[in-house]
């Protein structure tokens, strides 16, 4: 509830950005990159090789019951994060306990960067986040209860977000490295010719306008987005600096004080609160994130050591 209402803050104070309203060209200029006819209509199922229509199918009722807007873009990408932060602790409680659940799911939802990146859906990224995090805690779930149901649902939601952005297989691929590294043993005892069967038929059903797209044009997605180019490495490196220690979108979305010639003034108690806690605080533009992560990846190190010398 937190987030959902912090969101509210931001929702009216930039126009609409390129990213967040990619999905209308499904509809509004219907110059998908692939699509399927049924009659006399066609149903838009790619935007570019790499991004699909998921969000545009989501947004074809929103926008014909509400007017078109920062109200009615945001909003429901607002509800999207509020919803997955509300799964990120399902997930914690389930794996860590109820403490880690409730401290994780508070420091999320403080976030700044997955506040701001979710109301504006940079990227986009919200569905994404969402159907992630659903992902992973269904097949937590899968592995905790053995029920089947649990598995199709988690790969389901896996094909589902690579359909959404085909770039999910970064993550997807992250995710998988690291669970095969760390609970390579707990995951053997796990499969089943069956359990196989369920899974890859669930993913194959959720990415299936993405494989349809893939078969006719030669494999494109994967021949255009995903290859070895070390070029931008110090590039990213710094973006990610920049991300763990707060300073990610400084400058991006709007120009800092320093760049404008005249700042705008802060207007209403909101944001004269605001200013005048930053200002209490010195205009910080980082935080401890950097750290903190550093921190958690030595617990994290120490704690497999730990487990390794028991063995």
């Amino acid at each position: 509830m937190f987030f959902f209402l912090a969101g509210q803050a931001f929702v009216p104070l930039l126009g609409v950005e390129a990213d967040e309203a990619l999905f209308g060209m499904a509809f509004l200029q219907p110059r998908s990159a692939a699509s399927v006819h049924i009659g006399h209509s066609t149903f838009p199922l790619m935007l570019m090789s790499y991004m699909g229509t998921l969000k545009a199918w989501i947004y074809r009722p929103i926008l014909r019951w509400f007017h078109p807007g920062v109200w009615s873009l945001r909003e429901p990408m607002l509800v999207a994060g509020a919803v997955s932060i509300w799964l990120f602790y399902l997930l914690l409680r389930r794996t860590a306990g109820e403490r880690a659940a409730v401290i994780g799911c508070i420091l999320l939802a403080c976030d700044s960067l997955y506040l701001l990146t979710t109301c504006f859906d940079w990227g986009p990224v919200a569905l994404q986040h969402l159907l992630l995090i659903g992902a992973v805690l269904l097949l937590v779930r899968f592995y905790q209860e053995r029920e089947p149901g649990s598995l199709a649902g988690g790969a389901f939601l896996l094909g589902l977000a690579l359909w959404d952005k085909a770039l999910a297989a970064w993550m997807l691929s992250g995710m998988g490295i690291a669970a095969l590294g760390l609970f390579w043993r707990e995951i053997r005892e796990l499969i089943t010719p069956r359990r196989v069967v369920v899974a890859v038929a669930a993913f194959a059903l959720g990415a299936l306008p993405l494989l349809k797209y893939n078969t006719r044009n030669h494999w494109a997605t994967f021949r255009g987005n995903f290859r070895s180019d070390f070029s931008e490495i110090r590039g990213k490196g710094q973006v990610l600096l920049l991300t763990l220690n707060g300073r990610g979108l400084f400058g991006y979305l709007t120009d800092e004080d320093w760049q404008t010639p005249v700042p705008h003034q802060p207007i209403g108690p909101l944001e004269s609160a605001s200013a005048r806690i930053a200002a209490m605080a010195g205009d910080p533009e980082h935080s401890l994130g950097l750290y903190a992560f550093l921190a958690e990846v030595a617990c994290t190190l120490t704690l497999l050591f730990r487990r390794s010398f028991r063995c």
